[in-house]
């Protein structure tokens, strides 16, 4: 079904109006949290001596359009090109960021180390250095569209297709396979690096000792790539997470129903997936609370994972395609991207109340599986809402009763 023309559905929204007034709790579409500022939650460091401040946002914690999580470091970018990090420091990741500050457009956290993509398409990099990581870039330091970084290593993909890697030598880290071309998303943790081809395929290289590096077939399909520590992670256009490499605690199995998905990151042993209604799924390991979820849970666009801590980033709205999917989306833009319509900032995709397989914010009637739309343009009353309308018309004559004897007992 198609999201048609915005919601006319007058008898539901007179019941949940009216109901709301005399304090009776009925289920309603879920909203997003704050106001879609992009705000970053972070959770996963409740001690063990893992907590080095990586999940303290500094204030204010707004405006952010991306995050990135490094084994005890954090990373976000905010709408104004600047970066702002947290977290472990031994190695200056999160206080030494190049200046000036600003004109960034992508950001990579590795073991100790950190990446900037600048708008011009340079790359900058500080943090630890002990296999060049930061600083052997080869040249000419250009024409990059995204980065990735692992335990001493950096990758950057070039706007040709091309995979260039520098720092950590050792397990073919650095030897992308041939061709080398055509690849259009990088992601790398550990020892090992994963590359998304043209043709959705994932190429994947470097250190094996769980087969961490073996797609499973059929290696086609996929829109996303995230590497974990010894595990790999794809999603599948069906929104369908695929797995493989190391699974001692369940880090690589998406949980049921395994749909639905439209990001997803890897980290030590815990994984996360963000779906289209903004909810966050998250499975693994689950030792320092990293598998714990944020409360309300909605309003998410995006995810990411460190060792034991993990982050999201709040913002954007829901977004309503022709075809009646519901996507949790940044911007405007990139719902005009897409056709669909866009509900504002801070809106959410919401439930699906009435089981039609479109969510409440794209369903005309989000109480009629059927969406029987009169010529007037109304949804017209299932049996359910029936008895809505009629329990508020008891509440309404109780309600009146009780202020007519009110009114009379004052008068006498």
């Amino acid at each position: 079904m198609s999201c048609r023309r915005q919601r006319n559905d007058v008898s539901a929204a007179w019941v949940l109006s009216f109901l709301a007034a005399f304090s009776i709790s009925i289920a309603a579409p879920s909203s997003a949290r704050g106001a879609g500022d992009g705000s970053i939650a972070a959770w996963g460091c409740q001690g063990g001596g893992t907590d080095f401040g990586q999940c303290n946002v500094p204030a204010p914690n707004a405006d952010f359009v991306a995050v990135a999580a490094g084994y005890y470091h954090s990373l976000g970018l905010k709408a104004d090109g600047s970066i702002v990090a947290w977290g472990r420091d031994d190695f200056g990741q999160t206080t030494n960021i190049p200046v000036p500050n600003t004109d960034f457009v992508a950001i990579a956290a590795g073991e100790r180390h950190s990446l900037g993509l600048k708008a011009n398409g340079s790359i900058v990099a500080w943090g630890r250095n002990d296999f060049g990581q930061t600083t052997n870039l080869p040249g000419p330091n250009t024409d990059f569209i995204a980065v990735a970084a692992g335990d001493g290593i950096s990758l950057g993909l070039k706007a040709n297709g091309t995979i260039v890697a520098w720092g950590y030598t050792g397990n073919g880290i650095q030897t992308v396979p041939p061709p080398g071309t055509d690849f259009i998303a990088v992601a790398a943790s550990g020892g090992h690096a994963l590359g998304l081809k043209t043709d959705s395929s994932i190429v994947a290289w470097g250190l094996h000792d769980y087969d961490q590096i073996w797609v499973p077939e059929p290696n086609t399909g996929f829109i996303a790539a995230a590497a974990g520590v010894q595990y790999s992670l794809g999603l599948k256009g069906d929104r369908s997470i695929v797995g493989w490499g190391r699974n001692n605690y369940g880090q690589r199995d998406a949980p049921p129903p395994n749909t639905g998905f439209m990001g997803v990151a890897g980290g030590y042993q815990h994984s996360l997936g963000v779906k289209t209604n903004g909810s966050i799924v998250v499975w693994g390991q689950d030792v320092f609370g990293q598998t714990a979820l944020p409360v309300p849970n909605t309003g998410f666009i995006a995810v990411a994972a460190g060792v034991f801590h993990s982050l999201a980033l709040e913002g954007g709205g829901a977004c309503c395609l022709t075809n009646g999917t519901c996507l949790q989306l940044a911007s405007q833009s990139q719902c005009d991207a897409q056709s669909g319509v866009f509900h504002g900032l801070g809106s959410s995709c919401g439930g699906d109340l009435d089981g039609d397989s479109i969510a409440d914010t794209c369903d005309q009637c989000p109480f009629d599986p059927t969406n029987t739309i009169t010529p007037e343009g109304q949804c017209i009353p299932t049996l359910s809402q029936w008895g809505l309308i009629v329990m508020a018309g008891l509440v309404a004559a109780a309600g009146g009763s009780i202020l007519a004897k009110r009114r009379r007992a004052a008068v006498s």
